[in-house]
């Protein structure tokens, strides 16, 4: 299931690159939430599969956890957006460019781990402590497999 995830997670990037740098792609914005869908439907099956969750803390859970989702959202949003303007830039990136990028990178993994934090302590409130680290594990986990295959497929700065 991780790796169909990463797979559709990766077309999710590749069209708004694609429309950004090509403006004959720029008619696929169906297409691209279509696959961003599919990517949040695949992602919570996965939780949802390992979390085990009773019925009792499911209603709980899944409210707060499609909150925490719509908000991861916002965020995963500006991470394609310094994807696709590197995607665009690229290879003549230039060092004021690499510059803005790497701040705003820095600022979306900041922002990450603050929605993370914040979440974890509304999770406290319906979970156990011991139930909320499994979520964040099965959430780093994923996060992890996402990150590598995104890593993979983007080339370095020329120097």
């Amino acid at each position: 299931m991780t790796r169909s995830i990463c797979a559709v997670f990766l077309l999710a990037l590749a069209y708004p690159a694609f429309a950004q740098v090509n403006p004959q792609f720029a008619d696929v914005s169906d297409e691209i939430e279509m696959v961003r869908s599919l990517v949040r439907i695949e992602r919570k099956a996965a939780v949802e599969q390992a979390m085990q969750l009773a019925p009792t803390e499911s209603q709980a859970f899944w409210s707060l956890y499609n909150e925490y989702e719509a908000e991861r959202t916002v965020i995963n949003d500006r991470t394609v957006k310094v994807i696709t303007d590197y995607a665009a830039a690229y290879p003549d990136v230039g060092d004021e460019r690499a510059e803005t990028l790497l701040a705003e990178a820095f600022d979306v993994d900041a922002d990450q781990l603050s929605l993370k934090k914040k979440y974890a302590k509304r999770f406290k409130k319906i979970l156990s402590p011991a139930r909320v680290a499994r979520f964040f594990q099965i959430e780093r986990k994923l996060d992890a497999v996402q990150n590598l295959s995104i890593a993979e497929q983007i080339p370095l700065i020329d120097q």
